[in-house]
């Protein structure tokens, strides 16, 4: 699964997890496509920033 204008999330149902990484759409690159991803994210200032760990939906 790519990346696309037709993607939709799952839905999440009462009492599960979610994540805001679309793993799956990652699954089926090829690993020249990831290396230009992180090549790329490699040129970007650091910052600041607080991570949480996944939360239930309620």
């Amino acid at each position: 699964m790519y990346a696309d204008s037709t993607y939709q999330l799952p839905p999440v149902e009462k009492g599960s997890y979610n994540t805001f990484m679309p793993w799956t759409m990652y699954a089926g690159m090829k690993e020249e496509d990831l290396g230009a991803i992180y090549a790329y994210l490699m040129t970007l200032q650091p910052i600041s920033n607080k991570v949480e760990k996944f939360t239930p939906v309620k």
